[in-house]
């Protein structure tokens, strides 16, 4: 038996999405700590911590761009069900981009805002394999 295109979302939207929110808000104003979402939903393809993110932070409001690798029906069909984001196929109108690793070696055309105006800029949400190994990384930023 196939597994049906729109998969659950937050068990308890609300309070989901509020958890979901200040984490995202923790990371942001820290670089490099890492943040952990409790009760997070699984969608294929998506890390549940990804899946989390993207239902607490995306809205009508939020135009998304997909990698090909997320650019799936049930990726596609779910996000639009549940936070109702438009899926926009050039980089130059999202306001959140979901990619994998493999994807950050060019990062054209997404809004990089400004100084002035740091919320005319997209929001990259990357979805990593493993955030253990690899090379040292020095974070740093307006967080």
């Amino acid at each position: 038996m196939s597994t049906p295109l729109l998969q659950p979302a937050f068990t308890d939207p609300v309070l989901d999405a509020q958890r979901g929110f200040r984490a995202a808000l923790k990371a942001l104003a820290g670089p490099g700590l890492i943040q952990t979402l409790h009760a997070t939903p699984s969608l294929e393809g998506l890390a549940p911590a990804t899946y989390a993110l993207c239902l607490a932070l995306l809205d009508a409001d939020t135009p998304l761009w997909l990698a090909p690798a997320f650019d799936t029906p049930a990726i596609r069909a779910n996000l639009a069900f549940h936070c109702g984001c438009p899926l926009t196929p050039r980089r130059e109108t999202a306001r959140f981009a979901l990619l994998g690793a493999e994807d950050l070696l060019d990062l054209s055309g997404f809004e990089q805002g400004n100084d002035r105006y740091p919320d005319q800029s997209c929001t990259l949400l990357v979805q990593l394999p493993s955030l253990d190994g690899g090379a040292g990384l020095a974070w740093r930023g307006p967080g």
